[in-house]
């Protein structure tokens, strides 16, 4: 009987999670609707007005990207041992080699959250406060990274005593680190369950992942989790298999740390354990002697888990004095059920307007309550497929805009980041498009072969996110941490492919010219596109910002607090290695109706005056900012500027924006307010604008031609590697 129930419910599971992930994957025909930065080129709008038909581009581009993995996964099975160890060997050399361009590349600042955590946990560091600061309204409310904060003030510690200066650097390379321990685990865990060969071809399904990359800069508890994640599932296998006490103790000891130390960096981090737990019990169900042989690491997991439960409890208390305004685990569930299940400003006023915690948890429950009888049954169905596209439809994962404000801002950065990032954009879609289709292909093959009990454990973690994220609040980049369980299925589906060649065998004829056509298909679509589009990346010009400052996210953004009567003289330093004629600078009226004030704006450079220019309040416009159009500035290397705002009328009519920092630098350079230096930076922006075409006609055609070329390779390579085998 408990046979059959196992049998059921693994089914069930699968048909479920096939059911979210086509409906993911249908909604994913589309390109991010995250990408939608200031006054860049919107590839949303870019492709909806020069590229009509964007899920048959997308298709065609997945249809690609299918072929030539599985052209690469039947030659990596092919090879010998010692040439799959030379070919793992140079995967590894390309991931950190791009990796190495990427830090060489972009300096990103941190925004949101991340500013704010980085910024406290500096200011632990070094010791100018024993706590965490509880009156700053962020770690008042949230309690959930008080843990973090903690750790990465240890981190900046270790930094401040090797001298480190340029810590979001140093913190890019350590997220480097835990994004590659993750993948390790990633790939010992399909080594373990399947061979070296399946290992090899999921590290190379990594090392093409755009994902992988462009989530370096967000060094954030979304990454961090991610080896703990990983690490929970590799570790039970090894206890599992383990014969051995000694490292059972060892094994139950690092598996303890990770499930407690992961739970307290991000809570989804346990999912994976979650998911090992309930395939525990159906296999004690069916097999009784389960539980007697496992007792021992039962108990020792127990033991190590509750002494490190206990340390990280005294840690955070130690370092937290007051917790009452921390928001319930409520609050979240009520904001994920309204609207689109994202971020809400309103409902974290409405969560804060209570005093103590069980005030708030009343409030949210009654607030739930309230909107689930709102929707109905097909609202609630309606609402779930929007969370679904919220958080899990978009390939890019929202990495453009956390990546805006930089302080290198290379030659890599607009093609990457900004104006002519929608190739990247576009790849990143296909590549999602590629991972959750290959995804319900493995499901498939796991429904209908039963091919490997452990890889259930993957595809119930995979359920477990996408159910937490429909409870929980949503977000594109929330579905991160999960992407390697996605990596894993799409490399069975794809390498499960091989079971279809018996049904193929006979008709090799009409398969060919099938195959024929659709390539064929393909390549005129291909060229007929790039013709017709020439002039629109050739010919027509487009507005570009070659920047130098940026600061754009305007979370934890302040306006300096003034009186009237209190005049200011504000400077602010920065540096710039290139031309710019364009300063913007955030700002707002104190009086609406007042028009008599002047300022006046003067820009040195090196210490001399290169730009003045009177302003006042009037200048300020639509979203609050004063544009200063100054003479193109040359510059001929790395050089200081200063920006100086003085009020010469009777009185001050505008308050200037600043991202609140006690610590963390935004960009290089130092303001002060009426000669007393502030920790905070002005918030700015420097750029040269200009306007060109998109490419030159060399470019273009050597990507048409590179393109071509690619689609060509693609059908050769498939044609020989299919019809060898099948002839």
């Amino acid at each position: 009987m408990w046979i059959n129930i196992k049998g059921w419910f693994e089914k069930a599971v699968l048909i479920v999670l096939a059911s979210f992930l086509v409906y993911i994957t249908y909604y994913s025909f589309r390109l991010p609707s995250s990408f939608n930065v200031d006054n860049a080129i919107n590839p949303v709008k870019f492709y909806d007005e020069y590229l009509r038909n964007v899920p048959l581009i997308l298709f065609i581009g997945m249809f690609l990207l299918c072929c030539l993995i599985f052209f690469v996964f039947r030659k990596i099975t092919e090879l010998s041992y010692r040439n799959l160890k030379i070919l793992i060997v140079c995967l590894i050399i390309l991931i950190l080699f791009v990796e190495l361009v990427f830090l060489c590349n972009f300096n990103t600042i941190p925004i949101t959250d991340n500013h704010m955590l980085n910024d406290q946990a500096l200011v632990l560091a070094k010791k100018q406060s024993k706590y965490i600061d509880t009156n700053i309204p962020y770690f008042s409310k949230y309690g959930n990274n008080y843990f973090y904060t903690i750790l990465l003030s240890f981190i900046f510690k270790l930094f401040l005593l090797l001298g480190i200066a340029n810590f979001s650097m140093a913190l890019m390379v350590l997220n480097t680190l835990f994004i590659n321990i993750g993948i390790l685990f990633s790939v010992l865990i399909i080594k373990r369950i399947f061979s070296l060969h399946c290992a090899c071809k999921l590290l190379f399904v990594f090392s093409i992942s755009p994902a992988l990359y462009f989530s370096i800069p967000w060094y954030y508890t979304a990454t961090a989790s991610i080896p703990f994640f990983m690490g929970i599932i590799y570790l039970v296998l090894l206890i599992k298999d383990e014969k051995k006490t000694i490292y059972k103790v060892i094994e139950s000891f690092l598996l303890s740390f990770f499930i407690i130390v992961g739970f307290n960096i991000r809570p989804t981090a346990v999912i994976s354990l979650l998911a090992i737990i309930i395939c525990y019990i159906l296999a004690c169900l069916v097999k009784k002697r389960e539980i007697k042989r496992d007792i021992f690491v039962i108990i020792l997991l127990t033991a190590f888990s509750v002494v490190f439960s206990f340390s990280t409890k005294i840690l955070v208390k130690n370092y937290v004095e007051n917790v009452s305004n921390n928001f319930p685990v409520t609050h979240w569930i009520m904001m994920g059920l309204h609207e689109n299940g994202s971020f809400l400003q309103e409902d974290e006023i409405y969560t804060n307007s209570f005093k103590t915690k069980e005030e708030k948890i009343e409030a949210n429950k009654k607030e739930i309550v309230r909107t689930l009888q709102e929707y109905g049954l097909t609202g609630i169905i309606e609402h779930i497929g929007e969370k679904l596209r919220v958080t899990w439809t978009d390939g890019t994962f929202g990495y453009n805009s956390r990546m805006v404000e930089d302080k290198k801002f290379s030659k890599l950065y607009k093609y990457v980041v900004y104006e002519k990032s929608d190739f990247i954009v576009l790849y990143c879609q296909i590549f999602h498009l590629f991972l959750l289709s290959a995804a319900v292909v493995g499901i498939i093959n796991q429904l209908k072969h039963s091919s490997n009990n452990s890889m259930f454990v993957i595809y119930l973690s995979l359920l477990g996110a996408i159910v937490f994220y429909i409870l929980w609040e949503g977000k594109n980049a929330y579905s991160l941490p999960f992407l390697p369980l996605l990596f894993m299925m799409a490399f069975q589906g794809i390498d499960s492919i091989k079971f279809e060649y018996a049904d193929i065998k006979g008709e090799n004829t009409i398969f060919l010219r099938a195959l024929r056509v659709v390539f064929a298909i393909t390549i005129i679509l291909t060229t007929s596109t790039m013709i017709v589009q020439y002039p629109n990346y050739v010919v027509e010009k487009n507005k570009f910002k070659d920047k130098s400052v940026y600061s754009f996210n305007e979370v934890f953004m302040r306006y300096t607090d003034q009186k009237e009567s209190r005049k200011l003289n504000i400077s602010q330093e920065f540096f710039s290695e290139k031309p710019f004629n364009t300063i913007r600078i955030k700002a707002k009226k104190i009086n609406p109706k007042d028009q008599s004030d002047k300022y006046k704006a003067t820009l040195t450079q090196s210490g001399n005056m290169v730009f003045t220019k009177y302003i006042k309040s009037s200048d300020i416009n639509s979203k609050e900012y004063i544009t200063l159009k100054v003479p193109k500035i040359k510059v001929r290397s790395k050089e200081r500027f200063v920006l100086q705002i003085k009020c010469i009328g009777k009185k001050e009519n505008i308050k200037w924006g600043y991202r609140y920092s006690r610590q963390m630098e935004n960009y290089e350079g130092d303001l002060s307010i009426n000669g007393e230096t502030q920790p905070s930076d002005l918030f700015i922006q420097v750029y040269r604008k200009y306007e060109a075409p998109y490419t030159t006609p060399n470019r273009y055609l050597f990507i048409c031609v590179a393109i071509v070329l690619f689609e060509f390779f693609i059908y050769v390579s498939i044609k020989k590697t299919l019809f060898k085998r099948l002839q």
